[in-house]
């Protein structure tokens, strides 16, 4: 039976049965990510030298000509990456019978996810927008009616909570639908709201779980990296020329390392990368293949994950 332990488990589970898939889309997202940053740069400067596309975007220089086609085109394929390692974990979790290479492909269930991904975020940008236009609408009205006071200020606050509270309630009940999509091969949006029905705070307990894991994980790695400058910031605190001066010595402190050091510094850097790479599809595909099983649907019992532990 699905249960918190076996879902999150079976997120997890990937490390062990998968590590060869893992280090592929790791290596995979990070080169890519290299790639789009070292071609933005030269785009703009001329040399493989230059601050990088975020450090030019900051001055008050025009962008090159072209330099927003380009940036629109790394968007693009940065988006389709995304869409191509997040099948490639569904992938591995509901059909690990499709293995390849580290399960990762470029075809119609990419296709269909993308288009799935670009819907919901202009439906979830819209409704969120007219939500909020109307909570505004209601705020001002009661502040019409009742005030401004205390009475005021706490109903809006309510009206706020139950908004998140909403948002965060639609947001798990509909996560199933990526994965399960691509299990069926079809828009699965109804049948993944099925799914889910009974299972809310099974679901947000599995996936808070994991994103904690992973903050943790990111306070972690940032401590290691950089865990020099966060006690010189945390000892200058107040005093703003001893904050300045600490992020002036990190900053030269990085622009002198050895090749090896920056080697070390990325490779450590990639674990949260990794993390969140697996963890993140990993967990809701979990989810799916738990409650399939419930109900009797998977296709291929024999590579039953629900005995899967953290």
């Amino acid at each position: 039976m699905a249960s918190v332990g076996s879902i999150v488990g079976g997120a997890f589970r990937l490390f062990r049965e998968r590590p060869d898939a893992v280090v592929v889309w790791t290596a995979v997202n990070l080169l890519a990510s290299l790639a789009v940053g070292i071609g933005l740069t030269y785009w703009l400067t001329g040399s493989l030298e230059g601050p990088g596309a975020a450090a030019y975007l900051q001055t008050d220089e025009v962008p090159a000509a072209g330099f927003w086609l380009a940036f629109a085109i790394a968007y693009v394929a940065m988006f389709i990456l995304g869409v191509v390692l997040m099948n490639a974990v569904f992938r591995t979790v509901l059909r690990p019978e499709q293995r390849g290479f580290a399960s990762l492909r470029l075809g119609t269930d990419e296709l269909r996810i993308a288009a799935l991904v670009m819907i919901s975020a202009v439906v979830a940008f819209v409704g969120m927008f007219l939500t909020q236009l109307l909570l505004m609408f209601l705020g001002s009205f009661l502040v019409m009616v009742a005030g401004d006071g205390m009475v005021s200020g706490l109903v809006m606050v309510l009206l706020f909570v139950a908004y998140f509270c909403a948002t965060l309630w639609l947001a798990v009940r509909l996560s199933l639908m990526f994965p399960l999509t691509l299990y069926r091969g079809s828009f699965s949006v109804d049948a993944a709201w099925e799914l889910g029905r009974g299972r809310f705070w099974k679901l947000f307990t599995s996936y808070l779980i994991v994103m904690l894991f992973l903050v943790a994980l990111g306070i972690a790695i940032s401590w290691v990296l950089m865990g020099d400058y966060w006690a010189a910031m945390w000892a200058a605190r107040g005093d703003p020329a001893a904050m300045e001066l600490a992020a002036l010595e990190f900053t030269q402190r990085q622009q002198e390392m050895s090749i090896l050091e920056r080697l070390a510094q990325t490779l450590i850097g990639s674990l949260i990368a990794a993390a969140g790479l697996v963890l993140g599809p990993g967990v809701i595909a979990s989810a799916t293949r738990e409650l399939l099983i419930d109900r009797g649907e998977d296709a291929d019992p024999a590579q039953d994950w629900s005995e899967a532990e953290i």
